[in-house]
């Protein structure tokens, strides 16, 4: 009753219609002006996760981890960055460091503090603090003792002398999106004045503030690049499946203005866009496009039978209004599944996507019919070649059911095998493409001076001044020193390293005396000396506590995935537990984390804690769709039959990209849940339109499955095809996990386009032959008209 009350409310005022969905769309852009891109890599954490909370609660205490790393190289291979030019370089680099917006910490060779005694006293200077005064042998005397103290090897000189740097640590305000870009376009025109003072050499940077900057780049490059590209190829396909330039631009314009709602919403809901949340514009005018073309193919195919345009709009609103309404409710509940995510910025995403597809609906149903009442869209007389085929599709698939069937079943199965081969794993600099600056200076970093991954390890001890007890350091020290025996680690900096130095200066550098002292005032009376020969920006506060009751141990890892790093960790942990039963008794009892802290960490979990997160939301929305399908088609039988078939195109997607690429990350592991609702929505049209042809049409089996793939199958396939071209733009963005998402998205959808076409049909043609007398026509005979 509601349906043909709004086709006829539609009939008598469709220009009311067409003003209420603009003024809709004008409301909804005041939320546009909110919106704005975030560069803050936390927007991928809730706030109570435990490494976020772990992190935060590190730099609150040990000062912040962000930082900038400048690096020197020489153009020429056969000469290494530690020539007197390249350490003259260094210094003034160094100078100019300190002059980076929110620097508080600059560090490097020619400025790294040297301990070295005065009889009872000690001296802490720079060993290449004026270079220029320092002969080319001077210099590499101190490049030889420098390269001895484990804080300067493979962090401010590599082993091979082919790279050196400024470490330059930052101290940002929260969420700094203009300070980031601050900060690295001062860093880029700093050392774009270097390379033309010192033309033999490259400079370049990388560092924490640059991995911000690129996930705001990486956003804004998706944001300009693919939506215009989702438009063309939209366009394109529209043109050639639709065969109408105004039909084209019709949905076009439908589907511009689905995402302008959303998008509006969102600015009023929670503004903030993110690296994923910049993939939802183009997933929603994709998306929006399906329940656009079902109608409009109704249209056409009803104006070819002769109707009127206002009679065709009523006969298509008939027909697919009810299959557009239960998809779209689908689609909603498969994205809103992913609030089931670990990550808070997959809830915004599968939220504003949501939004978009019921935007989507109302358009669809309201405005879409208002247009071609006011003014109808010619339609060609000649049917398009996929029309033409699915008569002879239907006649083969009634005469050789079993060989479809067989055979969609045998390469189902292949592929779903391949889903042995997948394993969770994560690689974060995999997440930019080779097109991006910060992976190639990370890279080569990696390769010539240190690791790109930072992990924290906070050691406490169960009272104040508790570090300087001789069995804690001995036990650092002991630690440290496992530590750089893993084959992972490119560097280590802790705390004891500095007291074994100082003792060692003290005992007139004698090596056998580069060990802990046995004394607890003693090692205080060497801090202290230390801290008190320190200038501006070299204390120890981002080593040491406050009161003295725990040390900050930091590892950098060579580039590697998050599985090596958190089996890295694990060894740690299982150290610690063996070797430092003290320490983990401590954290426990003062509910600090023991695992490792830091940004790394952090993404080497949320893929792990995701997997099963997204089981039981994927789960919940089968259960729900499967429910309201059921209910809908009012046949238990062939509902499921549905749902049991949608799971096909699923798991066969993650079976081919085990044979592909077996590596399961944040991105991949939502897929699930995204794609669930859209590869139902072409089963529940086919579905629909077959009981509405046995139902109300009387139609044999043979009959029906022929006039269901000729007035739906032209639609499921136009959908279909369309759908995945444009999530297959996707996969062109250069971050990959956005790429990832859109090419196995991709491919699930022409898999459900298999299994709509081949696995489906005989499977309901046979089922219904087989069972006329017992089950499922009794169902289709005796269902409510």
């Amino acid at each position: 009753m509601r349906k043909l009350s709004l086709t006829h409310w539609l009939l008598c005022y469709p220009k009311t219609a067409l003003v209420g969905c603009l003024l809709l769309v004008l409301i909804s852009c005041s939320g546009l002006a909110k919106l704005w891109i975030s560069i803050d890599y936390q927007v991928y954490y809730a706030n109570d996760d435990p490494y976020r909370l772990a992190l935060n609660s590190l730099e609150s205490q040990y000062g912040k981890t962000q930082n900038a790393y400048l690096v020197i190289r020489n153009k020429n291979s056969k000469e290494n960055a530690t020539t007197p030019e390249a350490i003259q370089a260094l210094y003034e680099l160094t100078q100019a460091a300190w002059q980076i917006p929110f620097s508080q910490r600059v560090t490097s060779v020619t400025n790294y503090k040297y301990i070295q005694a005065q009889g009872d006293d000690i001296q802490v200077a720079p060993l290449l603090d004026n270079p220029v005064s320092l002969s080319s042998a001077e210099i590499k005397v101190a490049l030889q003792r420098l390269q001895q103290e484990p804080a300067v090897n493979q962090l401010l000189l590599g082993k091979d002398q082919i790279m050196t740097a400024v470490n330059v640590g930052l101290h940002l305000p929260d969420n700094p999106i203009a300070e980031t870009r601050q900060v690295t376009q001062y860093i880029r025109n700093m050392l774009t004045d270097f390379k033309q003072r010192y033309p033999h050499f490259q400079f370049f940077a990388s560092g924490s503030v640059f991995a911000d900057e690129v996930f705001a780049v990486a956003t804004e490059q998706d944001l300009l690049t693919l939506i215009p590209l989702s438009y063309a190829v939209l366009i394109v396909f529209l043109v050639i499946l639709l065969r109408s330039t105004r039909a084209m631009l019709l949905v076009l314009t439908l589907v511009t203005l689905s995402v302008t709602i959303a998008f509006g919403i969102k600015g009023w809901i929670n503004p903030v866009i993110s690296p994923v949340t910049a993939f939802a514009p183009s997933m929603i005018m994709i998306i929006a496009v399906a329940d656009c073309i079902h109608l409009l193919n109704g249209f056409m195919y009803h104006r070819r039978q002769g109707l009127t345009p206002s009679a065709a709009v009523i006969e298509s609103l008939r027909l697919n209004s009810r299959p557009v309404i239960l998809t779209s409710v689908t689609t909603i509940i498969g994205f809103l599944a992913m609030n089931f995510s670990s990550s808070p910025a997959f809830h915004d995403l599968g939220n504003v996507v949501a939004i978009g597809v019921g935007a989507a609906l109302l358009l669809a149903l309201v405005m879409l019919p208002a247009f071609l009442l006011i003014k109808p869209i010619p339609v060609t007389a000649n049917a398009s070649v996929i029309s033409r085929f699915m008569p002879y599709l239907a006649k083969k698939l009634a005469q050789y059911p079993y060989v479809f069937l067989t055979s969609s079943l045998l390469l189902s199965l292949l592929l779903i095998v391949g889903i042995s081969q997948n394993k969770i794993n994560e690689t974060f600099i995999a997440f930019f493409d080779n097109s991006f600056e910060f992976r190639q200076n990370a890279e080569a970093i990696d390769h010539h001076l240190t690791g790109l991954h930072r992990i924290d390890y906070i050691l406490p001890t169960d009272k104040a001044e508790g570090i300087f007890q001789p069995s804690y350091q001995q036990t650092l020290a002991k630690f440290s020193h496992w530590l750089r025996q893993q084959p992972e680690v490119a560097h280590v900096e802790t705390y004891s390293d500095i007291i074994k130095r100082l003792n060692q200066a003290l005992h007139a550098d004698k090596p056998a005396k580069y060990t802990i002292p046995d004394k607890a005032e003693l090692i205080a009376q060497y801090q202290l000396l230390y801290e008190l020969s320190l200038p501006y920006g070299h204390d120890l506060n981002n080593r040491i506590s406050f009161n003295h009751d725990a040390t900050r141990l930091t590892v950098r890892l060579w580039l590697t995935d998050s599985a090596a790093i958190l089996a890295f960790d694990q060894r740690v942990q299982n150290w610690l537990e063996l070797h430092a039963p003290d320490i983990v008794q401590t954290q426990q009892k003062a509910g600090l984390i023991s695992q490792g802290i830091g940004i790394d960490m952090m993404f080497a979990h949320i893929a792990l804690n995701n997997i099963p997160a997204m089981y039981y939301g994927t789960l919940v929305a089968l259960l729900l769709i499967s429910f309201i399908i059921i209910g809908a088609l009012r046949s238990l039988k062939v509902g499921s039959l549905g749902m049991l078939t949608n799971l096909f195109p699923i798991t066969m997607a993650f079976g081919l990209w085990g044979w592909l690429s077996g590596q399961v990350g944040l991105s991949i592991s939502v897929v699930a849940s995204l794609t669930l609702g859209l590869v139902v929505d072409d089963t529940v049209h086919f579905l629909h339109r077959y009981l509405h042809a046995r139902r109300h049409q009387g139609l044999t089996p043979s009959q029906a499955l022929t006039t269901t793939l000729e007035s739906s199958g032209v639609a499921i396939v136009t959908t279909s095809i369309v759908l995945a071209a444009s999530f297959a733009v996707l996969a062109a963005s250069h971050y990959t996990p956005n790429a990832q998402l859109g090419l196995l998205t991709a491919i699930t959808i022409i898999f459900a386009l298999v299994i709509d076409l081949l696995l489906l049909p005989p499977l309901l043609f046979l089922l219904d032959q087989r069972l006329t007398h017992l089950s499922v026509i009794k169902e289709v005979e005796h269902a409510p008209h």
